[in-house]
């Protein structure tokens, strides 16, 4: 199930921005920490050299990795919500999948019960039409009220289908996973 509110996201958004930008400096800061140590004179000995070499060849490249994979998340992140305005024109738009199944369902539960009022008041008014002429009113009303049920189906239908059109198309998060599978893989082999 997907659940999503604008409101929670921009709530925490800013919160996960500004912890992605946290670890961004941080490992920014460790970048330039070994490339300072592995370009360092000041280490001498008889492994210096291949210490300082396994510094650039290995450290430094996952590290770079890191920045690459977290500024593509960023970059991810900052696409899927300038999209979300796609699905939101309006800005009320509240998604939680099983939420608008049950409305769609429940819409289809009332237009039935609706259609089976009207015909019970169009069979009374024709029973009693030569009692008393009752005419359509009541009829007509509820077949008003079924129309509007079947705008708002429309309505909760459409929205669906643009939400999941949009969740299926790719925001930058499978670069995100694909950087995370070889990073993990450059890791299993160190």
């Amino acid at each position: 199930m997907v659940e999503f509110s604008a409101d929670s996201w921009q709530a925490s958004s800013p919160g996960l921005q500004e912890g992605l930008g946290d670890w961004v400096e941080a490992l920014t800061d460790l970048a330039q920490g070994l490339e300072s140590l592995a370009g360092s004179g000041n280490i001498s000995g008889a492994g210096a050299d291949a210490m300082r070499a396994y510094i650039r060849e290995v450290h430094v490249p996952i590290v770079q990795s890191l920045l690459v994979c977290l500024y593509t998340f960023q970059t991810a992140i900052g696409v899927y919500w300038s999209g979300y305005g796609e699905v939101d024109a309006d800005g009320n738009f509240r998604l939680v999948n099983d939420e608008f199944d049950d409305h769609v369902t429940q819409l289809d539960t009332g237009v039935e019960l609706l259609r089976g009022f009207a015909t019970d008041l169009r069979g009374i008014a024709a029973r009693a039409s030569h009692l008393v002429s009752l005419g359509s009113a009541g009829a007509d009303a509820v077949e008003g009220t079924i129309s509007e049920f079947e705008n708002m189906q429309v309505v909760a239908k459409t929205q669906h289908e643009t939400w999941q059109a949009y969740e299926a198309t790719d925001h930058g998060f499978n670069q995100v996973k694909n950087l995370l599978g070889e990073l993990k893989s450059i890791l299993n082999n160190v």
